[in-house]
Parts: structure tokens; sequence; C-alpha cells
């Protein structure tokens, strides 16, 4: 018997697997669900839309650029604060042994140099990104594995949402990406013209290491954290480089530094 379904979603996609069509439909509210094309006699859906505030300031007076994207409102930049929405102080100042024993949260300029924070935001352990005295700005929450799927599924309706390989979407680095080199190291190898159509601004804040607390990566891959755990030693991240357009999803040591982005409630 085929299944009438009366849905309230953002965005439908199609996969084929197996030579079979997989539907998958994005709830509001709970995330992509998927289903056999053939077990649906018809879909009604309405598209939604936000209003997000053009800023937001956290705890420590930063002020953030606000995007709406789909029925989502993100921070336009990295997180930059160095106290938690309580005014507990988050600690900035380990040295490289500390952060690599550390098992509380810290935070970090990418190569001890606040100049870099000034653009890309502070690097954060994932302590930081899970403590319940909540790192972002009141009424915003770090982006979890949930909130980076509705964002693909939005800007790529054949974004691989159902997490069949890392490679999230080969093309999603281009509406992501900052335009042009201020910021990004140069490709290595010949990509598509970066647009930013998201208005996401997605930055290259690099990483600190949780095997020897030294850093990698800034200017040339923005590695961001999900609040999302995985298991005992690893929580899922999205990872995005200078020399490709693809969207990957991964998986970090919680005591490895990367970038943050913030979500409303």
């Amino acid at each position: 018997m085929k299944i009438k379904c009366l849905l309230s979603v953002f965005v439908l996609m199609t996969h084929f697997i197996m030579a079979q069509s997989l539907t998958n439909i994005v709830f509001k509210g709970i995330g992509p669900q998927h289903y056999l094309q053939n077990s649906i006699d018809s879909i009604n859906y309405t598209i939604h839309s936000v209003v997000c505030p053009n800023t937001v300031t956290d705890v420590d007076g930063n002020s953030y650029n606000v995007i709406a994207i789909g029925d989502q409102c993100w921070l336009k930049e990295n997180l930059k604060t160095t106290h938690f929405k309580n005014g507990v102080a988050i600690p900035s100042t380990l040295t490289n042994a500390q952060w690599t024993n550390s098992l509380s949260a810290a935070c970090a300029d990418c190569d001890n140099n606040p100049t870099n924070t000034a653009v890309y935001g502070k690097l954060y352990n994932w302590y930081a990104v899970s403590d319940t005295s909540g790192l972002c700005p009141v009424g915003w929450h770090p982006s979890s594995r949930s909130d980076w799927k509705r964002l693909e599924a939005y800007l790529d309706p054949m974004s691989d949402t159902m997490e069949l390989i890392s490679m999230v979407s080969p093309v999603l680095g281009i509406s992501l990406k900052e335009v042009g080199f201020s910021h990004w190291l140069p490709p290595g190898i010949p990509m598509s013209v970066v647009t930013n159509s998201s208005g996401f601004t997605a930055l290259p804040g690099g990483m600190r290491a949780n095997f020897d607390g030294t850093y990698w990566d800034i200017k040339y891959r923005g590695e961001f954290w999900t609040s999302t755990y995985k298991n005992s030693a690893n929580s899922y991240s999205i990872i995005i480089e200078h020399s490709w357009n693809m969207l990957s999803e991964t998986n970090h040591h919680i005591r490895t530094g990367m970038s943050v982005r913030c979500v409303k409630d």
C-alpha cells in the first residue's frame, strides 16, 4: 500500500542507490528522512522562511553579521568569544603540552597570534563546544550535525545527507567560501569560480592539533566543529578546503582546536 504524505518541508532530494529511488525529505525541526519513492503516493509541502537579526553580540562585546539560509539563521563569521555566555572565562593561553592534555574547555588564537583571531575567529576544543555553560551568544547554539545537514540540503539538493560517503557535496564550497584570496590561499589546482552565493563566507581558520598542540592549515582549510558527539574520543566536523569546491564531513579528536559557527535557536 502506498503512503500519502502531508509534510512540512523546505527541500526535496532524490538519490539513486542499488536501482532504487529514494526521496530525501527534510522535516522542519527534525532533519532529513528517507523514503522509497514507490512507497509515496503524493507530497504536499510548504516553503519556510525565517527572519534573522542583522547582527548579534556575544558576551565579550564582539559583534557578528548574521545571514539567513533556508529556515536557519547563521553567524556569517567564526566565533571569537573568550567567555561562556554566563561570563565564565574559557582558558586561552595553554601551552602545547597543556592543550594536548586538557580535559576541559579551552580556546586559542591560531599560531598564538591575536591578529588571526580578528579575521578567522578563535579555535575551540570540543569541550568548549559541548559545555553546558553555552559557548554562543544568548539565543544561539554551536551548529550541530543536523544543522549542517539542513544547510547542505537547502544549498545543494543532491548533497549526501544520507551519509553514504564523507564527501557531502562536490560543489558546496562554491556557494560557501569567501570570494577571492585575501584570506584563502590561491588554489593549487584549477577550480570553478567561487561565488559565496549563500552569504555564509566560510574562512580557513585552520586547526590546533590534539596530539602536540601545534597549529595547522590556516588560510588552507576551514575546519568547523559540530556539537554532535560520535564516540568517547571523537566528534563530527565539517571541512572546506582551498583547492577543492567540495564540502566533506569527518570527525576529529575532542581535544582538537577548530572554528565554530553558531546557529539561532
